[in-house]
């Protein structure tokens, strides 16, 4: 090359020799909505934010973070492959990878308006666009009188309502009609109020025209016109004027009445719009579903409609078997809550001061040990009217909080007594890996952390799943599968026996057979993929009623999927397809009909046993989980993509001979792997319901006999006794835990001298996940004596009862942690079995023996 250019080619030159080919370095821009994004309350918005100038195809979503935010508080934030949505329900677009970062919230309130701010960071580079979002509330109008009648000679008003609207500018026009095609506007006679603000910051405005007419307007036609943000068109609303001839001659007196009721009615009104006390409203507690065990979790409520600004907010915690306490109060003229000093634990110092004020021995546990710390954002309006949106954030442990109930109190002058809102808190364990293998075992536990760390003998089996076409795994643990044509959806507890495909687990009757493959998105909802390679997703059917193609699923896209062996989603909602010749397909985001496919198996192929994929899924923080087909070799690291297709660079090792498995994937929740105490606890227990049961009659007539009769009547019926625990925990009983041996069946004193036990504390085998069975044979026989002449009925009855006891039991996950529950054992039991002796007439036989029904529970 040196000598074709007749020269050398040392560093510098060929430095600067480079820098004339390359094009010019492109810079990050980010471009966000020119106008501002309009909707209107209770909807859901989506506003733009486009990524350009990075330089490939695609973003390494390891390098970028985008920060959205609304003035100065954040809204979301994603940070190199990790969401962090602050506010409820909010989310990315799915096509981040290709450079959308839009941000979608659903059900948008009032007080959301505002400037949104997107500010990306990509490889040290920055860029930010604001966008002005506005909500808007349609007004409701309605004309007052509806009916215009009006006496000669006399004035009446007529007067337009617009209420409950957002924002505050509206425009009235009053118009009379000439014809069907022309009008005029009317001017004089109108009078428009000032616009009054609501507890909830609408508005509510009258405009109102005056009118004196003659008998030769009668029948003429007015509107009154309401233009409107919210309204696409303006609302329209007419009257028919009808003149009568004049009745009355107290005009003045009326008019005077009038107008002293109308002084009035202002001095109340302008009390209760801007001086009247407020009570505040106080919104569910959201975020309490699905925490993770010492994972810094977010719960939300709002509090609204208040005045004055004044309010007090305290939190209790209510532990499993303690009292509530205690844990965290805010109050909005002092400086505590956000503002407040912290310690390195979040705690604010100046209330964990007054807590200690006793010394620490008298903080109950559950002060000392849930982490909490909240920020509270208060805007008022120029009415007086607070609304306050909470956020805490809790860092949760599953032996301690999974199960307690978590109290929001809200304190306010305007309040006779404080209003509250509780939650369950539910904590689950970290994310477990299912796998069924070749014979349909499903088995569960912890993912591999490294090579020596032998997944395969330390899985617990769940159940077996035979017989399946087509099987898919929801993030929350359901399973989702196809069996002869029909779907069947439960939770992975429910494999054992079967279960998952008895009739009432049947979603759907028939018709599934049209679909080759299924999977479930991040969001919970089904897509399934036609053997024509036509695509739908939504949410699940709930019964068989339902047609799933036409009123859930919705048609999202066509592809050719002859070659294509399964679907998965990863984190983000971006649809991917493995191919039977081993390479990745990704569909950047499925809702759009017109989206293409692209081809990833580039970055991912290489030349060894990696080439071909055996299984391939994504977990929860964002990995991508890689089983090759030779040797089962499994891979964990981040996704890859065209434009950083380093994964094998990264990729860690973690075992082999995973290609066993049919199933792989990712799921929550806490699995018990083993009971380690069971404790009930009798001095609880009660009898929920209790009746006597006539069981059987026989008579014995010796009317005519000659002797006393002497005989033995005998009575036997062998019986179900039914019994199952009741519990209300996020928890999957394994194989190996679903029973369990226990001694002291409870006896429950009835306080009439007599005690009920299903067993009399002989030891049994009682399984956890359902009903009990227990076959008991009630007999009993009595001496029958009759003197001459008489006739006796023997009469059989016994005491149905079914009890409740409290227990606790000591459990250890799957995970290898300890963790305690509580619960209630129902009981149907049977006792008290006894006969009678009735008198009864001679010469008529009676007998009676109870159908099999009355033993049921």
């Amino acid at each position: 090359m040196e000598r074709k250019l007749g020269t050398s080619l040392n560093p510098p030159i060929l430095f600067c020799f480079l820098l004339v080919l390359l094009p010019g370095t492109e810079t990050l821009e980010v471009k966000v909505s020119d106008s501002a994004v309009k909707v209107v309350k209770e909807q859901d918005v989506f506003i733009p934010c486009t990524i350009s100038g990075y330089g490939s195809t695609e973003l390494d979503l390891q390098l970028l973070s985008v920060h959205w935010s609304r003035g100065s508080d954040p809204v979301y934030i994603y940070d190199r492959g990790s969401p962090n949505p602050i506010r409820t329900g909010s989310e990315l677009d799915v096509r981040l990878i290709k450079g959308n970062a839009g941000l979608y919230l659903p059900q948008v309130q009032m007080n959301e308006e505002g400037q949104y701010t997107c500010t990306v960071t990509y490889n040290n580079e920055g860029a930010e666009g604001t966008s002005s979002l506005e909500v808007s509330v349609k007004p409701s109008a309605r004309l007052v009188p509806s009916d215009v009648i009006i006496e000669e000679g006399t004035e009446r008003g007529v007067t337009c309502h617009a209420n409950n609207y957002y924002p505050e500018m509206i425009k009235f026009q009053w118009i009379k009609h000439l014809n069907v095609t022309q009008h005029v506007v009317l001017r004089q006679g109108v009078s428009t109020n000032e616009p009054l603000e609501n507890g909830d910051g609408t508005f509510n405005v009258t405009s109102q025209l005056m009118l004196k007419p003659s008998l030769g307007h009668d029948g003429e036609k007015y509107s009154c016109i309401i233009s409107h943000r919210s309204l696409g068109n303006s609302l329209v609303l007419d009257f028919i004027l009808s003149v009568k001839e004049w009745r009355s001659i107290m005009i003045g007196a009326v008019v005077g009445t009038l107008a002293a009721v109308i002084l009035v009615a202002g001095i109340c009104c302008g009390y209760f719009m801007f001086m009247k006390k407020e009570p505040p409203r106080l919104s569910p507690i959201m975020g309490s579903e699905l925490l993770l065990h010492e994972k810094k979790a977010t719960l939300s409520f709002q509090i609204s409609g208040f005045r004055p600004r004044d309010i007090q907010i305290t939190i209790n915690l209510k532990r499993k078997g303690g009292e509530s306490a205690k844990i965290y109060s805010w109050n909005s003229e002092v400086q505590t809550g956000s503002s407040a000093p912290r310690d390195t634990d979040g705690w604010d110092v100046a209330e964990m001061k007054q807590l200690l004020r006793n010394g620490e021995m008298n903080v109950p546990p559950a002060q000392r040990q849930l982490r909490v710390e909240m920020v509270n954002v208060i805007r008022t309006n120029k009415r007086g009217i607070s609304n306050c949106q909470c956020t805490i954030h809790i860092t949760p442990d599953i032996e301690e909080d999974d199960g307690a109930e978590l109290t929001v109190k809200v304190t306010h002058s305007a309040l006779r007594l404080p209003i509250s809102e509780s939650c369950r808190l539910q904590v689950n364990e970290e994310t477990m890996l299912l796998v069924m293998d070749e014979d349909y075992r499903v088995r569960v536990g912890p993912a591999p952390r490294d090579p020596t760390d032998n997944f395969h003998e330390r899985a617990i089996t769940l159940g077996r799943l035979d017989g399946l076409e087509n099987i898919a795994l929801s993030p929350t643990g359901k399973l989702f599968a196809i069996r002869e044509g029909n779907l069947y959806s439960g939770p992975v507890s429910s494999c054992t026996n079967q279960i998952l495909f008895s009739p009432d687990r049947r979603n759907e009757h028939t018709g599934w057979d049209m679909f080759k493959l299924i999977s479930v998105d991040p969001r919970g909802l089904l897509c399934a993929v036609k053997h024509s390679g036509t695509v739908f997703r939504g949410p699940h059917p709930d019964n068989e009623s339902q047609n799933w193609i036409g009123d859930l699923g919705v048609y999202v896209g066509q592809y050719n999927c002859s070659d294509v062996d399964s679907v998965f989603f990863d984190p983000q909602g971006s649809l991917y397809a493995k191919t039977s010749d081993g390479q990745i397909k990704m569909w950047v985001k499925p809702a759009e009909t017109d989206s293409d496919w692209l081809d990833l198996g580039t970055a991912l192929r290489q030349r060894d046993d990696r080439d071909s994929p055996h299984v391939i899924s994504f977990c929860p923080e964002g990995n991508l989980w890689w089983v090759s087909e030779a040797e089962g070799k499994l891979y964990k690291g981040p996704q890859p993509t065209q434009h950083n297709p380093g994964y094998w660079g990264v990729a860690t090792f973690l075992g082999q001979d995973y290609n066993r498995y049919r199933l792989f994937g990712f799921i929550g929740g806490t699995f018990i792997q083993r009971i380690q105490k069971f404790e009930f606890l009798p001095e609880l227990g009660k009898i929920v319901t209790e009746m006597n049961i006539i069981v059987n009659v026989k008579t014995y007539d010796n009317s005519k006999g000659d002797n006393t009769l002497n005989d033995t009547f005998s009575f036997e019926e062998t019986i179900k006794e039914t019994s199952r625990f009741i519990y209300d925990h996020n928890i999957v009983f394994m194989e190996e835990a679903e029973t369990t041996f226990m001694e002291g069946i409870p006896v429950i004193d009835t306080g009439r001298d007599s005690k009920i036990s299903l067993d009399n504390n002989i030891t049994h085998r009682w399984d956890f996940t359902n009903t009990n069975e227990r076959e008991v044979t009630l007999s009993l026989q009595e001496p029958v004596v009759v003197a001459i002449g008489k006739a006796v009925h023997m009469e059989v009855s016994v005491q149905k009862a079914k009890i409740s006891v409290p227990y606790k039991v000591r459990l250890l996950t799957g995970q290898g942690h300890t963790i305690t529950i509580e619960g209630s054992w129902e009981g149907t039991t049977f006792y008290n079995l006894r006969a009678t002796p009735r008198k009864a007439r001679g010469g008529k036989s009676y007998s009676y023996c109870a159908p099999k029904s009355i033993w049921k529970e």
